[in-house]
């Protein structure tokens, strides 16, 4: 298996030498020829297929040197708004690292889907004037 993607270009992430590595193992992931597409622009196109990285979306690839950051600076939580791909892998970083997560989601039907897919502990329904719509604050404890 490659080393993380934040060891192989460490050099060029905004973090501190001290600062620890916290990853799921996301990037490296593969390139598949396209070849109709290939066609209609008459050039060799290949598609990224990040669905592969560990939860399942692109947003790995910036969590892994946000919450190592947030580590290294001796951050216990993190926190994001969020209804879909940041939530999940900010979550599962944080989980990773042995820290809190913090998700503000836009009050919605996923809200159970939600709890069950992040091991969520608890949610506060929470609504803010001006917003114009209800919100929940869901908490993610380290368990594992």
């Amino acid at each position: 298996m490659p080393l993380p993607l934040i060891e192989r270009f460490r050099q060029y992430m905004p973090l501190e030498p001290g600062d620890p590595v916290v990853s799921l193992n996301e990037g490296s992931t593969p390139l598949v020829e396209a070849p109709r597409l290939s066609e209609v622009v008459g050039a060799r196109v290949y598609l990224k297929i990040e669905g592969a990285n560990p939860t399942g979306s692109f947003k790995d690839r910036g969590m892994t040197v946000a919450v190592s950051r947030a580590k290294g600076r001796g951050a216990e939580a993190v926190i994001c708004a969020s209804t879909g791909n940041t939530s999940a892998s900010a979550a599962a970083y944080a989980v990773r690292a042995g820290m809190t997560c913090a998700v503000i989601v836009v009050t919605s039907p996923a809200r159970m889907v939600m709890r069950w897919a992040f091991r969520i502990d608890q949610f506060w329904p929470t609504y803010w004037s001006g917003v114009g719509h209800g919100a929940s604050l869901y908490f993610q404890s380290a368990t594992t």
